[in-house]
């Protein structure tokens, strides 16, 4: 029996289903799902960790540029 992501290969509604199948599934009526290692994170916090990193930058690209404008 095979483990991927957490789901093992098993028989669903009388249908055997590898974990790659159900996960395949799970994802696509779920929507996309982000993966850190071993940890899920929600669309939510992936959008804001991307939109901050986004601010961080382009606030250190301002100040840099101010600092060392003429």
């Amino acid at each position: 029996m095979a483990t991927f992501g957490n789901v093992t290969d098993q028989t669903v509604k009388d249908t055997f289903m590898t974990a790659g199948e159900i996960i395949d599934i799970y994802a696509f009526e779920n929507g996309i799902t982000y993966m850190f290692g071993d940890i899920q994170f929600p669309f939510l916090t992936m959008l804001i960790v991307v939109i901050g990193s986004g601010l961080l930058f382009m606030a250190f690209s301002i100040f840099k540029m101010e600092h060392y404008s003429y």
